[in-house]
């Protein structure tokens, strides 16, 4: 249901822009999503977010009909770091 998708949507915001208790804030540039729907069921095309610091990607499907999403975000920093450098994840 649509309050369901908004208590989800709204934690996906919280984790993929942290807000920490210093004060730190990330400025979101852009965002933009596709999905091919067929059936009740759609497939990303397109899922990306940028923010000042980071680019993340991401790609799955939305059924609507099970109420199940299936997303998975690829943070990458904009600036390469030692520590991005050394350690893939």
């Amino acid at each position: 249901n649509s309050r369901a998708f908004a208590i989800v949507s709204d934690d996906l915001v919280n984790v993929l822009i942290p807000n920490g208790e210093s004060g730190d804030t990330a400025q979101l540039v852009c965002a933009i999503s596709r999905f091919d729907f067929s059936g009740g069921a759609g497939k990303a095309s397109a899922l990306a977010l940028e923010t000042d610091s980071l680019i993340t990607t991401g790609s799955g499907t939305v059924d609507l009909g099970k109420e199940r999403i299936d997303l998975l975000f690829k943070p990458k920093p904009k600036q390469a770091s030692l520590v991005s450098l050394a350690f893939p994840v």
